[in-house]
Order: C-alpha cells, then sequence, then structure tokens
C-alpha cells in the first residue's frame, strides 16, 4: 500500500515538473524573442556601423547568458527552501523522518546545464533570423 502512494507521489511530482518546466521554456522563448526583436533598430544600427553578423550574436547570446545565469543563482534559495518546506508538510501528514523530494549536487548541475543549453539555443535562433536583414530594413524597422 505504502509502495503504491509514494509511486503516485512520485508521479504527480514529475508531471508538475515536467509542466512547469514546458511552460518555463515558452516563456523564455517568448521572453527572447521579444527582447530581440525590440531591438532591430539597435542591431540595424551596429550593423552599419560595421558589426559583423558574428559580433551581433556574441553580445546578444552574453546578454541573455548573463540574465540567465543571474536568475538561476537567484532561484536556487527558492527552490531549496520551496523543496524543504514541501518535505515538512508531507513529513507532518506521512511517516516521520522520509524525504519526499531530495536535492543533491547532480540535481543542481543538471538544471544549470539545461538552463544554459536553453537560453543560448532559444537566443540564437531570432539572432539568426534577425541578423540576416539588411541594416537598412532592420533600421526601419521592417
Amino acid at each position: 500500500m505504502e509502495e503504491e502512494f509514494y509511486a503516485k507521489t512520485q508521479n504527480v511530482f514529475l508531471l508538475m515538473a515536467l509542466t512547469a518546466f514546458a511552460v518555463s521554456m515558452l516563456l523564455l522563448i517568448a521572453l527572447i524573442s521579444f527582447g530581440i526583436s525590440s531591438r532591430k533598430k539597435e542591431i540595424g544600427i551596429l550593423k552599419a556601423l560595421g558589426c559583423g553578423n558574428r559580433d551581433i550574436r556574441k553580445i546578444y547570446l552574453f546578454e541573455s547568458l548573463l540574465i540567465g545565469v543571474f536568475t538561476l543563482l537567484l532561484s536556487i534559495p527558492v527552490v531549496y527552501f520551496s523543496v524543504y518546506g514541501m518535505n515538512c508538510g508531507m513529513c507532518v501528514n506521512g511517516l516521520e523522518g522520509l524525504t519526499y523530494l531530495m536535492t543533491n549536487v547532480f540535481t543542481w548541475l543538471f538544471a544549470f546545464g539545461i538552463s544554459i543549453v536553453a537560453i543560448l539555443l532559444f537566443a540564437y535562433i531570432p539572432l539568426v533570423k534577425i541578423s540576416k536583414l539588411k541594416p537598412v530594413d532592420a533600421i526601419r524597422g521592417k
């Protein structure tokens, strides 16, 4: 009976984590695409001043990476205390001394790696599209 409960609990938490991951990736795509698209004029001016597509990509990828790392570092204490609070809350209703949710170094490194890859990928896609524009078209906002 207890094993069935733990298996169901594990499946619920896995579903919640996957849903949160999917929603956060969609929001990340929208945020980065909007941020880069709204700066078309700036990209056009940089191109008109002689910056190459590679230079422009480096600038915006680095900016996106900084924002992502800063956000990830801010989220670590939030996640840590949330996991601790959820474990305490579930221990009141379940068996004492049982850890329901665990975090370890591998979990943090995996989350960090996935976040960095997602940020770079989702920033690179709109940058390639915008960097193909001619400087005059980018400045005019076409």
